[in-house]
This record gives C-alpha cells, structure tokens and sequence, in this order.
C-alpha cells in the first residue's frame, strides 16, 4: 500500500488518455477502448497506450519486490464506476490463472493474430510490441522500456537484487519448491533481460 501511495502522483502524470484502470482486491485492470477491432492501427494505438503505462508501472513495482502475473487481450469489456463485466474480464482472469503460471503477463491469441498482420521479424516483433517468446511458445509482455536507459540502469540492478534477496530467503523452507520455481523463473527473465539491454546499449556510441 504504501509503494502504490508513493507511486500514484507519478501514474497521474502519464497521459492516460482514454484509459481506465481499477484496483479490487489484489487485482489490478487496465483497458483501453477500441471501436473497430478489425483495425490493426486503431488497435496498436490502443496497445501502446497500455504499453507505455505497463513499462512504468510494473518496472516500477518490480523494483520493490512485488511480482506481477496476468494477461493482455482483446475482446468485450463494460467498465464503469460500479463494476467490471465482459468476456474480455472473463478470458484474461482464466489466462493468469492456468496460463501465465509464472510472473508474466502472457499476451492473448486474439492479440497476436493482430500483431501478425504486421509480418515482422522475430526482433522486430519483440521491439514493436515489447514481446519475449518463452520456452512454452508462449508470448508474454516484457516489463522493461530499452529506450529508457535512465530508468533501466536503475531499475534492472534493483530488480535483480530484489529476486535474488526473495529466492535465498526460500532457500531450505519448507514445501516451497513453487515458489521457488517461479523466483527462479524470474531472475531467468532478468538475466535475459539484462543481455537485450546490452545488445542494445552496443549499437550505440555511448
């Protein structure tokens, strides 16, 4: 609670446009409306505004310890004040909770058929939509902005340290081995993390 208070003023601040979000229980909504589904540039604009409050936050929480599991889809949602219904709640809920299984948040075949339509390259791919393929051919959203490079020399080593502090704490205990798995599974995610980061650092003259 209180990392979510230090970080509010600065969600503020980011261009939320026509977006929503909602906080129930220990789930956290965000959507983006689109008129026209079959529209891959109104669906892309409607990505990116998700991905740029995605980089931030989950980049942000990672850095304090908290992990994150879910999914991004595109489908049916009614979103108001009072309540949250729809498919599209339907279909993300059942992704987070038998398909991410791991801390990651997968992105939806629906979705993908739509980023298909763009026929890029593997790199390409993983640059545009922010995507990394695992080794279960699922794709997930990567919690990291590259292009960011003031944000990620401080948040990967804090990140890095963070799940290493929470694994050698498991380490021993008791009926922890899931736990650990998905710890593990997350540092395996930082470190490739780290060598993109410096794949991409290269092609510049720093």
């Amino acid at each position: 609670i209180l990392t979510s208070t230090k970080m509010l003023p600065k969600i503020e601040k980011l261009n939320m446009d026509s977006m929503q979000l909602k906080v129930f229980s220990d789930n956290i909504l965000v959507a983006y409306p689109v008129e026209d589904t079959k529209d891959k540039k109104e669906v892309f604009i409607a990505y990116q505004k998700i991905q740029t409050f995605l980089h931030f936050f989950l980049s942000m929480f990672v850095t304090e310890g908290f992990l994150f599991r879910g999914a991004i889809t595109i489908n049916k949602l009614l979103i108001n004040e009072l309540m949250v219904w729809g498919a599209g709640l339907s279909e993300v809920v059942h992704l987070e909770e038998n398909v991410a299984i791991y801390p990651r948040v997968i992105i939806s075949e629906e979705l993908l058929k739509v980023f298909d339509e763009y026929n890029l390259s593997d790199v390409e791919f993983e640059e545009k939509f922010s995507c990394l393929k695992d080794s279960d051919d699922n794709v997930y959203f990567d919690f990291f902005d590259y292009s960011d490079w003031q944000a990620m020399d401080s948040h990967l080593p804090l990140a890095k340290a963070k799940i290493i502090e929470k694994i050698q704490k498991e380490k021993g205990g008791k009926n922890r081995a899931k736990i650990l798995q998905k710890y593990n599974w997350f540092k395996n995610y930082l470190d490739e993390v780290e060598q993109i980061y410096s794949e991409v650092k290269s092609n510049y003259d720093i």
